[in-house]
Protein backbone atom coordinates (compact mmCIF):
# COMPACT_ATOMS: atom_id res chain seq x y z
CA UNK A 1 0.00 0.00 0.00
CA UNK A 2 2.90 2.32 1.14
CA UNK A 3 4.52 1.71 -2.87
CA UNK A 4 1.31 2.73 -4.31
CA UNK A 5 1.92 6.53 -2.89
CA UNK A 6 5.53 6.56 -2.95
CA UNK A 7 5.40 8.49 -5.72
CA UNK A 8 7.06 12.16 -5.96
CA UNK A 9 4.59 13.84 -7.74
CA UNK A 10 1.89 13.02 -4.71
CA UNK A 11 3.88 14.90 -2.89
CA UNK A 12 2.08 18.22 -4.46
CA UNK A 13 -1.05 17.09 -2.91
CA UNK A 14 -0.34 18.22 0.49
CA UNK A 15 1.68 21.04 -0.54
CA UNK A 16 -1.36 22.11 -2.85
CA UNK A 17 -3.38 21.92 0.59
CA UNK A 18 -0.97 23.42 2.65
CA UNK A 19 -0.74 26.57 0.21
CA UNK A 20 -4.12 27.14 0.70
CA UNK A 21 -3.86 27.15 4.27
CA UNK A 22 -0.82 29.22 4.34
CA UNK A 23 -2.67 32.02 1.74
CA UNK A 24 -5.73 31.86 3.11
CA UNK A 25 -3.91 32.45 7.11
CA UNK A 26 -1.18 35.25 5.59
CA UNK A 27 -4.42 37.31 4.26
CA UNK A 28 -4.01 36.75 0.23
CA UNK A 29 -7.45 35.11 0.05
CA UNK A 30 -8.77 38.55 1.58
CA UNK A 31 -6.70 40.84 -0.69
CA UNK A 32 -8.03 38.78 -3.68
CA UNK A 33 -11.30 39.52 -2.72
CA UNK A 34 -11.15 43.16 -2.52
CA UNK A 35 -9.28 43.17 -5.34
CA UNK A 36 -12.01 41.68 -7.18
CA UNK A 37 -14.67 43.55 -5.66
CA UNK A 38 -13.10 46.48 -6.92
CA UNK A 39 -13.45 45.12 -10.60
CA UNK A 40 -17.20 43.54 -10.14
CA UNK A 41 -18.80 46.23 -7.97
CA UNK A 42 -21.00 46.89 -10.52
CA UNK A 43 -22.86 43.26 -11.73
CA UNK A 44 -25.83 42.87 -10.03
CA UNK A 45 -25.66 40.37 -7.76
CA UNK A 46 -21.85 41.13 -7.52
CA UNK A 47 -21.44 38.95 -4.20
CA UNK A 48 -22.29 35.63 -5.98
CA UNK A 49 -19.68 36.77 -9.23
CA UNK A 50 -17.37 37.77 -6.68
CA UNK A 51 -17.57 34.32 -5.21
CA UNK A 52 -17.09 32.29 -8.05
CA UNK A 53 -14.07 34.66 -9.71
CA UNK A 54 -12.31 34.79 -6.76
CA UNK A 55 -12.43 30.98 -6.18
CA UNK A 56 -11.31 30.78 -9.86
CA UNK A 57 -8.17 32.49 -9.09
CA UNK A 58 -7.58 31.23 -5.80
CA UNK A 59 -7.98 27.64 -7.02
CA UNK A 60 -5.50 28.56 -9.77
CA UNK A 61 -2.89 29.24 -7.14
CA UNK A 62 -3.74 26.74 -4.77
CA UNK A 63 -4.86 23.61 -7.59
CA UNK A 64 -7.49 22.24 -3.99
CA UNK A 65 -10.69 22.51 -3.96
CA UNK A 66 -11.13 22.20 -0.43
CA UNK A 67 -8.57 24.82 0.26
CA UNK A 68 -10.23 26.66 -2.48
CA UNK A 69 -14.07 26.66 -0.60
CA UNK A 70 -12.45 26.86 2.83
CA UNK A 71 -10.51 30.19 2.14
CA UNK A 72 -12.97 32.00 -0.03
CA UNK A 73 -16.13 30.32 1.31
CA UNK A 74 -15.19 31.31 4.85
CA UNK A 75 -15.14 34.64 4.13
CA UNK A 76 -18.06 35.01 1.33
CA UNK A 77 -20.69 33.20 2.50
CA UNK A 78 -21.56 35.07 5.96
CA UNK A 79 -20.80 38.34 3.41
CA UNK A 80 -23.23 36.73 1.54
CA UNK A 81 -25.89 36.30 4.93
CA UNK A 82 -25.54 39.42 5.48
CA UNK A 83 -26.47 40.63 2.63
CA UNK A 84 -29.69 38.76 2.55
CA UNK A 85 -28.55 35.25 0.14
CA UNK A 86 -30.42 31.74 2.20
CA UNK A 87 -27.63 30.04 3.90
CA UNK A 88 -27.86 27.52 1.48
CA UNK A 89 -27.77 29.21 -1.57
CA UNK A 90 -24.25 31.07 -0.15
CA UNK A 91 -23.44 27.89 0.58
CA UNK A 92 -23.93 26.18 -3.11
CA UNK A 93 -22.33 29.08 -4.51
CA UNK A 94 -18.84 28.73 -2.94
CA UNK A 95 -19.19 25.41 -3.32
CA UNK A 96 -19.59 25.55 -7.00
CA UNK A 97 -16.73 28.37 -7.30
CA UNK A 98 -14.40 26.01 -5.57
CA UNK A 99 -14.87 23.27 -8.54
CA UNK A 100 -13.21 25.45 -10.93
CA UNK A 101 -10.06 24.48 -9.44
CA UNK A 102 -10.21 21.10 -10.98
CA UNK A 103 -10.17 22.75 -14.71
CA UNK A 104 -7.51 24.91 -14.10
CA UNK A 105 -4.23 23.60 -13.92
CA UNK A 106 -1.66 22.43 -12.04
CA UNK A 107 -4.21 20.48 -9.74
CA UNK A 108 -4.68 17.69 -7.95
CA UNK A 109 -6.77 16.17 -10.06
CA UNK A 110 -4.48 16.67 -13.03
CA UNK A 111 -1.43 15.31 -11.10
CA UNK A 112 -3.49 12.05 -9.57
CA UNK A 113 -4.35 11.21 -13.49
CA UNK A 114 -1.20 11.96 -14.68
CA UNK A 115 -0.17 9.46 -12.09
CA UNK A 116 -2.76 6.90 -13.03
CA UNK A 117 -2.28 7.67 -17.38
CA UNK A 118 1.48 6.91 -16.24
CA UNK A 119 2.24 10.17 -18.21
CA UNK A 120 4.61 13.11 -17.13
CA UNK A 121 2.93 15.94 -15.11
CA UNK A 122 4.30 18.44 -17.51
CA UNK A 123 2.17 18.11 -20.71
CA UNK A 124 -0.99 18.54 -18.51
CA UNK A 125 -0.02 21.98 -17.73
Amino acid sequence: MFTAIDSFPFMAVPFFILAGDLMQRGGVSEKLIQFIRQVCFWIPAHLGVITVVASGFFGAISGSNPATVAAIGGIMIPEMQKAGYPAAKASAIAAAGGTLGVIIPPSISMITYALVASVSVEPCL
